[in-house]
């Protein structure tokens, strides 16, 4: 099945902005950001304040509320659909976005759209994955790998340095911190606005 999830990470910006433009609130509980529960919120202790959301798409529902949130500081977003091998992740600066790299499995192994100015770990991510699905492809192995949906994945990890299936290095995963909606609200206000 896999994971199923989006996150997205603001640079050198207080948490309490980003949570005040999420709608949202910290509370006493650990955060499990893989499970489909509530947001969860996680310093990277290097400059990036990540929230991690359930199954959504963030990059494509919710394109206001990253452009506000990148007049706040810069913004990576990725977004991970393992089931369908789908992935995107995108940049956001002062009110706008600067890039987008996406892949569907259903569009092509090598699939990959792109647009923008892509950051500069952009060259170096995609000529490892080429050299990756060459070599897997002369060693004529009978499995089949999907090397060009972590080409998102990559470039969030390498700008943020946050990976959904990996360990933060330094940091527990107890680290995260599940989110509630701000003020007295049942529900979690929505994030296409």
């Amino acid at each position: 099945m896999g994971y199923s999830l989006s996150w997205l990470a603001v640079k050198d910006v207080d948490i309490d902005k980003i949570l005040q433009e999420l709608q949202m609130e910290r509370t006493d509980s650990a955060g499990e950001y893989y499970r489909n529960g509530p947001p969860c919120y996680l310093d990277m202790n290097n400059g990036w304040h990540l929230v991690s959301f359930g199954w959504q798409d963030i990059l494509t529902e919710s394109a206001p509320l990253l452009e506000r949130l990148s007049l706040l500081g810069d913004v990576v977003a990725v977004f991970v659909e393992e089931s369908n091998m789908v992935s995107s992740a995108g940049g956001w600066k002062n009110g706008s976005r600067r890039w987008l790299v996406s892949h569907e499995l259903d569009l092509g192994d090598a699939h990959l759209e792109t647009s923008g100015e892509m950051p500069e770990c952009f060259d170096s991510v995609l000529a490892k994955t080429k050299a990756d699905t060459e070599k897997a492809a002369a060693a004529k192995s009978k499995f089949k790998c999907d090397y060009y949906f972590d080409i998102p994945v990559q470039i969030g990890y390498r700008m943020v340095g946050f990976l959904h299936d990996r360990d933060v290095s330094g940091l527990d995963l107890d680290a995260f911190v599940e989110l509630k909606p701000a003020g007295n609200k049942r529900k979690f206000a929505s994030l296409k606005r």
